[in-house]
């Protein structure tokens, strides 16, 4: 089963560790005591659909090969899914990051929430271009 793999392969395992990274902040983001994002319940599904597809397709692209239209279609899901959790991140501390870089610099509360969710935002961003300079390469696993 285990062959030496390619670089898409390991692009791929950081894109799902990115995914973990990313979906792990976001939880802790959103836990944050009167900082939860306004849409906290789709981040959070988003990020967890995003991993669970991005660790599947790594998964089934060993098992089946990456032209798999399966393959292509879990991989397409999970660029999908972590963008946009990556984008409702953005657009839910919008407001917050304003308060904090204007008149409310003392709340550490928000500070700390708007440092985890950067963190998940450049997680989930790396994973997704991971994914998709994967998507432009050749072969998993070289013989």
């Amino acid at each position: 089963m285990f062959k030496k793999f390619g670089l898409t392969f390991y692009l791929d395992a950081v894109a799902a560790a990115l995914a973990f990274i990313g979906c792990l902040f976001a939880i802790i983001s959103n836990s944050i005591a009167e900082q939860a994002f306004a849409h906290s319940i789709v981040v959070i599904l988003a990020a967890v659909v995003g991993l669970l597809a991005t660790g599947a397709g790594t998964y089934l692209s060993m098992k089946l090969g990456d032209e798999n239209d399966l393959v292509v279609a879990i991989k397409f899901v999970a660029m999908v899914a972590i963008g946009v959790a990556f984008a409702v991140i953005i657009n839910d501390r919008a407001e917050l990051a304003s308060a904090l870089f204007t008149w409310d610099t003392g709340n550490m509360a928000g500070w700390s929430a708007f440092r985890t969710s950067v963190i998940a935002d450049v997680a989930f961003l790396i994973s997704i271009l991971s994914l998709i300079v994967c998507s432009f390469m050749n072969n998993k696993a070289q013989n």
